[in-house]
């Protein structure tokens, strides 16, 4: 891992491209956007509760990382999706990029927060058995889309989506909150 200094800010922070996740069990073949998400997960105190694309029904992937740490469950939506050179930069590259980055992370966030309502424990990668999760009264559940390939164009925004509110971060923000 590569310490650089971000000269605006005065602060140390690691390259991205240089980041490398623990090994844990059926997390060998994420992307290496997925695997970023994960590692800052595991670079925190979230470490013990991080998985990677964990399995929902069907043995499908719920989510790229799943937090559980009672009564929190935190769903991260990881996609990267380029914006395209053509059209009217300032509406066909937002439009283009929130339908193809946003839209999909919020429709696999909301598809891996139904299942976790019905589950009792989080299934790993690999089909083994991780932490129970909370029991469906009790959890908050916090969503997370995160967006890369914005080359911050793209708005910076959250909100409901009609369907439950959202946090959304591109690379920009998400270089923002590597503080260590």
């Amino acid at each position: 891992m590569k310490l650089t200094t971000d000269r605006r800010r005065g602060r140390k922070s690691r390259k991205e491209s240089k980041h490398k996740a623990p090994a844990i069990s059926g997390t060998a073949a994420i992307c290496e956007r997925e695997e970023f998400v994960y590692f800052l997960c595991c670079q925190s105190f979230l470490s013990l509760w991080s998985y990677a694309n964990p399995q929902g029904k069907d043995g499908n992937e719920l989510c790229d990382v799943l937090v559980v740490c009672e009564p929190d469950i935190i769903i991260f939506s990881v996609k990267e999706v380029a914006v395209s050179e053509a059209g009217d930069v300032a509406f066909d590259q937002q439009k283009e990029w929130t339908l193809r980055a946003v839209e999909r992370s919020v429709n696999q966030i909301c598809s891996a927060d139904r299942w976790i309502k019905s589950a009792t424990h989080v299934i790993r990668k690999d089909g083994t058995c991780g932490l129970p999760l909370p029991e469906p009264g009790v959890q908050r559940i916090h969503r997370v889309v995160v967006a890369f390939g914005g080359d911050a164009k793209a708005w910076e925004f959250y909100g409901d989506f009609g369907k439950g509110f959202m946090h959304v971060v591109d690379e920009r923000s998400l270089r923002d909150l590597e503080v260590w």
